[in-house]
């Protein structure tokens, strides 16, 4: 599906534009990261990264333990199906696990996602606006 998503863009848009909205964006590092692993693990080709020598074990990684912050990892449920405290606890325990990971790759996410925790959790902190 990937891979039909990226012959379906091929040739409408500028390679050069891209790397440069990505870095301008802040997200050329998680850009290589992810074009390795969908070349090695999905076999989409890496035209856009030839010389791209970026390991995508770490992504490989995070997305067989559990996904997104481990939501779907194991133990999560169990998690779920206990006090609201444990449920947070849970949370903040594999959001801090992956935190090295996150900052190296998408450190703008993670201020983000730290601000809306603070907003839900102690309503504290007022909406950003739209």
């Amino acid at each position: 599906m990937v891979h039909m998503k990226f012959r379906a863009l091929e040739g409408q848009y500028d390679p050069e534009t891209y790397l440069r909205s990505c870095r301008l964006a802040g997200i050329l590092r998680w850009t290589r990261l992810l074009h390795r692993f969908l070349a090695e693990y999905l076999g989409v080709p890496d035209r856009l990264f030839p010389d791209n020598h970026t390991s995508p074990v770490p992504l490989l990684k995070m997305v067989t333990e559990g996904g997104n912050f481990g939501h779907h990892a194991r133990g999560r449920q169990e998690a779920l199906d206990r006090s609201p405290l444990r449920r947070k606890a849970d949370t903040a325990l594999r959001f801090l696990r992956h935190l090295p990971f996150s900052l190296l790759y998408a450190p703008g996410e993670v201020l983000q996602r730290i601000w809306e925790l603070m907003r839900e959790n102690g309503k504290i902190l007022p909406r950003r606006p739209e």
